[in-house]
C-alpha cells in the first residue's frame, strides 16, 4: 500500500517493499522472456521491442545508433528458420 507524503510523492509500505525485493532476488521470477526464449532456442520478440523504436525514430529522423546496434546483435542471434 502506498502512503501519501504530500508534495514528496508516495512511500512504499515496508512490507510491500520487502516483497518486491524478495521477488527481484529470485531471478526466475524477475526475468524477462527474451533470455528465456534465447536459451530455449526460440525466436525472441526483439523486433516488436527494438524494431518498433527504430521504425518510429526513422519516421521522425531521430538517429538511434545504440538501439540499432542492439537490434542487429539480437537479430544475428535469432534461430534460423527451417522451411
Amino acid at each position: 500500500m502506498l502512503h501519501g507524503r504530500g508534495r514528496g510523492g508516495a512511500a512504499l509500505d515496508p512490507a510491500d517493499a520487502a516483497a518486491v525485493v524478495g521477488l527481484l532476488a529470485d531471478q526466475d521470477a524477475a526475468g524477462t522472456s527474451m533470455p528465456y526464449d534465447r536459451r530455449a532456442g526460440r525466436a525472441t520478440e526483439h523486433d516488436a521491442l527494438y524494431g518498433a523504436v527504430l521504425r518510429v525514430a526513422a519516421r521522425h529522423g531521430v538517429p538511434t545508433p545504440t538501439t540499432r546496434t542492439i537490434a542487429a546483435l539480437l537479430a544475428a542471434g535469432e534461430p534460423t528458420s527451417r522451411a
